[in-house]
């Protein structure tokens, strides 16, 4: 189990959060009657490309901190 804190401005939280590998979700979705299941990078918009430019981005398409999953049923 992992512990997430979520700093916010009146007190900190604590979430007990576990990893599950990519297989593991894959295999459950799957189980629950999901198909077309898909891992997608996170991208940026032209819109947040023409503002900030590509440098500024790069930091988060490298490590970013979320990823999209997607599935349907």
């Amino acid at each position: 189990p992992l512990t997430v804190t979520l700093l916010t401005p009146d007190e900190p939280i604590y979430i007990k959060d576990y990893y599950w590998s990519g297989q593991t979700y894959e295999r459950h979705l799957k189980i629950a009657g999901f198909q077309n299941i898909a891992w997608r990078p996170m991208q940026v918009s032209n819109e947040g490309l023409a503002k900030f430019g590509n440098e500024y981005w790069q930091e988060f398409l490298d490590n970013p901190g979320i990823i999209v999953l997607e599935a349907q049923k």
